[in-house]
């Protein structure tokens, strides 16, 4: 998204994102990375860091026109599962863990106008555990990008 789009804006990104459990990371409590928008998509993004230059990372995007309520995951609808990665060596190098398409949902209070978000959801995983819960609180200061001349 980046190579097609110039910020806006630079508005101090807010809120947290919590799981509890999440496969094989444990529980999460990890303040907002990255919340952006080109007016068609919305993505969100947070980080937890475990030490220097290693963390945990989870990126939801959605459509920027989306309706606030429930909206299940799946592999062609409105939105997907979220992904999450463990990330080291600062950003260059990750490993995906996969959620799976057809489980769960995310409750979703978004406003575009005023830049913030406020979810829970539910999102499945291969492996050990089957599920896990989270929510975003507090998201706020959503920049928009704008197409480069």
């Amino acid at each position: 998204m980046n190579e097609k789009y110039l910020w806006e804006n630079s508005n101090a990104v807010s809120g947290t994102l919590t799981t509890v459990p999440l496969s094989e990371i444990g529980p999460l409590k990890a303040p907002a990375f990255r919340f952006i928008t080109n007016r068609t998509l919305v993505m969100f993004s947070a980080r937890q860091e475990i030490e220097a230059g290693k963390y945990h990372h989870v990126h939801i995007e959605f459509p920027f026109d989306i309706k606030n309520g429930r909206h299940d995951f799946t592999e062609t609808g409105l939105i997907r599962p979220p992904l999450v990665a463990l990330i080291w060596n600062y950003g260059n190098a990750f490993r995906p863990l996969l959620s799976r398409p057809g489980i769960g949902y995310i409750d979703i209070d978004f406003d575009s106008i005023n830049g913030t978000l406020n979810a829970q959801f539910s999102f499945g995983f291969n492996g050990e555990i089957n599920e896990s819960t989270g929510q975003i609180k507090d998201g706020a200061g959503m920049e928009y990008l704008e197409p480069k001349p």
